[in-house]
């Protein structure tokens, strides 16, 4: 086998060159970014990244002047943002990046996988398998992060991971390997969304709320546990969903009275908390008010939009009345038809980012099987050909998500 080029940057995106682009609600030109690259060359890497505080692991980077910037760092920067504000993982500034017609390349050349997957990618469309995800709808609003969620296998999540997706994960489904895994995303700009597992507690039928699966104590101590154990590798990089009940108000609030010194102590690591904002006898604005006053710490409202779900009329009084700095949208994907409607609430500012199970939406068989069923089934007859180590599943997410969702 030749000998692969180690130093090689291969691109992953491309754009039409635009001359703005928006992440977290900002405006920004070519000269914003080339302002941010100019700093970073007076100071040093190390420099620029401790004065804006943002992680010296990176493996996306912008290539500008022929040089490689961390791309992150340098959007945020360009934006005015600190870390802590910026609340999503790398897709939105490769998105931002590219639109300005930077180039954005994927410099994690440490790792043979990475090339393998590529060249395995492009063999499958020589073959005329078209899976990749297409570009994400456009909105006056965009996303900061949207979390592919239902990757709860370690080859899937090492797939996203290599794809540069942003993870979704159920807390009761994530194994030791899967651990491992997210836990290897430390400084990737990968950001991670963790699910309590609460959402299937319950059901609703013409009878109303029914408890089917109920979260007791020890599988609350388990999903804490699991939060605790990845937040010293992935810190700020992680998304956590708070104990809550779906549709309860007061059931939410006494389990975040329960739980609230794990709570505070994972916020104090940087890790972001999330906390359903459930519907009930007050308004969602009081409820978000009861949770200030037990979690006296800042915390991102993340309102229900599968069970009990927030309307999009609720979210805008919400967001009317709250002001909040970011919101989370849980259970809502990126190609929802009502997407807009809601996304409609933050221009009068703040920012949101989404989750849904892209997994399962992407794996159903029957009469016209969906993108990742046919990838896997081509990946598998494609490595049965070649000499090769590579996971079949890995191969067929990456197929899918590399470079997908972006690409025009």
């Amino acid at each position: 086998m030749a000998q692969l080029d180690l130093g090689r940057l291969h691109v992953l995106y491309s754009f039409a060159m635009k001359t703005t682009a928006t992440i977290n609600g900002k405006q920004l030109t070519r000269d914003d970014i080339l302002r941010a690259c100019e700093e970073h060359d007076q100071l040093g890497r190390n420099a620029f990244l401790d004065a804006h505080g943002f992680q010296r692991a990176n493996r996306w980077h912008l290539r500008a002047n022929g040089r490689s910037y961390p791309s992150k760092a340098i959007v945020g920067v360009a934006a005015g943002l600190k870390a802590s504000e910026f609340f999503g993982g790398v897709r939105g500034a490769v998105q931002a990046l590219a639109t300005l017609g930077f180039s954005v390349r994927n410099s994690e050349t440490g790792e043979l996988v990475d090339q393998k997957l590529d060249s395995l990618r492009r063999k499958l469309g020589r073959d005329g398998l078209q899976v990749r995800e297409p570009s994400w709808p456009t909105t006056d609003v965009q996303p900061t992060a949207y979390f592919a969620s239902g990757s709860n296998q370690p080859e899937q999540i090492r797939a996203m991971g290599k794809a540069g997706v942003d993870i979704g994960v159920a807390a009761h489904q994530v194994s030791k390997n899967a651990e491992a895994e997210l836990a290897a995303l430390a400084g990737s700009d990968v950001v991670v969304f963790v699910d309590s597992g609460a959402f299937s507690e319950v059901k609703f039928g013409p009878e109303g709320r029914t408890v089917v699966q109920p979260m007791t104590a020890e599988r609350w101590d388990a999903v804490l546990g699991l939060y605790e154990r990845l937040s010293a590798p992935l810190g700020a990089q992680l998304f956590v969903v708070a104990p809550d009940a779906v549709g309860d108000q007061d059931e939410s609030l006494r389990r975040l009275e329960t739980y609230k010194d794990r709570i505070l102590a994972l916020a104090a690591k940087g890790v972001n908390i999330l906390v359903p904002v459930q519907k009930g006898s007050v308004s969602q604005a009081e409820f978000a008010e009861l949770v200030d006053t037990i979690l006296g710490t800042e915390w991102i409202p993340a309102m229900p939009c599968a069970k009990a779900a927030t309307t999009a009329a609720e979210l805008a009084e919400f967001v009317r009345v709250r002001r909040p700095r970011h919101v989370h949208l849980l259970g809502l994907g990126i190609r929802n038809r009502k997407l807009a409607d809601y996304l409609d609430a933050f221009k009068v500012g703040g920012t949101v980012s989404l989750d849904s199970c892209w997994i399962a939406a992407n794996a159903v068989r029957g009469k016209n099987p969906r993108r990742l069923t046919r990838a896997a089934d081509a990946a598998k007859a494609l490595l049965s050909r070649l000499p090769v180590t590579v996971s079949p599943v890995a191969l067929s997410i990456y197929a899918c998500l590399a470079g997908g969702g972006l690409t025009n």
